[in-house]
């Protein structure tokens, strides 16, 4: 998260109210040559009262959610304050020396200091084939579950093959990336023109593992 929405949201809520920072749209997918990743870039900032009513909304349109390196390409949703830090950053500093899942995980849960959920898309490259999780992560559950072709919920779309049998003709990352890159770009049109608050907004980021 921005400081400077941290700074200002603080300033207009009292003790009784409750920040919730979330990030909304994200596809990874499963290629015959690699992982794609796509996902807008609109981090929503809501502060609720007591009772659980809305009383302001700060966007931050820069917030990082897709990331990579050699082996690995994380892409983020749902909490992305870790409260000492912003994920984005915790994320950056893992991927540094992380080369597996496993060892995302295990570095990553070193740096939780609260008692929230996180959850992310990890592929992974690994003797040049490629599988796609969903890191389910807090300080009392570490769980990676397997994700089936075009699963969807209200904040996330998911696409891969990880689950269905060997040989299935999947497309190339040349050919998903334009597609995906089009359809979270529709997403942040459709929110933008329609809603008074889009939760998905900014530019579209992509990356992919190869």
């Amino acid at each position: 998260m921005d400081i400077n929405i941290v700074d200002t949201a603080q300033k207009l809520y009292n003790d009784n109210d409750k920040e919730m920072s979330n990030m909304s749209y994200v596809i990874m997918m499963k290629c015959s040559d690699g992982i794609v990743c796509v996902s807008d870039s609109r981090l929503t900032t809501t502060i609720q009262n007591a009772n659980n009513q809305i009383t302001n909304v700060f966007n931050n349109d820069k917030s990082k959610k897709v990331f990579k390196n050699n082996s690995l390409i994380i892409g983020v949703f749902g909490n992305y304050d870790m409260g000492n830090k912003s994920i984005d950053i915790a994320i950056t500093n893992i991927l540094k020396s992380a080369n597996t899942k496993f060892e995302f995980a295990e570095q990553f849960l070193s740096q939780i200091v609260d008692s929230k959920t996180y959850t992310m898309f990890v592929g992974e490259k690994k003797n040049n084939q490629y599988e796609t999780t969903i890191l389910e992560i807090s300080k009392k559950k570490v769980h990676f579950g397997y994700f089936g072709a075009n699963n969807f919920d209200s904040n996330v779309t998911e696409f891969s093959h990880s689950n269905l049998p060997t040989g299935i003709n999947l497309i190339p990352v040349a050919q998903a990336q334009p597609l995906l890159i089009s359809a979270v770009q529709n997403v942040i049109d459709l929110q933008t023109n329609l809603l008074p608050y889009a939760v998905v907004g900014g530019k579209v980021q992509c990356e992919t593992l190869q």
